[in-house]
C-alpha cells in the first residue's frame, strides 16, 4: 500500500499523469486495484 500511496501522490501532485503496472501477475494486479479501490487511491 506504500507504493499505492506514493504514486496517488505524485498524481495529485500533477508530477505524474499515469501509472502502470507490468510483470505482475493476475493476482497480484488484482490485490492492488482492490486496495486502490478500497482507499481511494490512484488505480493502475
Amino acid at each position: 500500500m506504500e507504493t499505492l500511496k506514493a504514486f496517488d501522490s505524485l498524481i495529485k501532485e500533477g508530477k505524474v499523469r499515469a501509472i502502470g503496472a507490468s510483470n505482475y501477475s493476475a493476482q497480484r494486479l488484482q490485490e492492488a486495484l482492490d486496495i486502490s479501490k478500497q482507499e481511494g487511491l490512484a488505480r493502475y
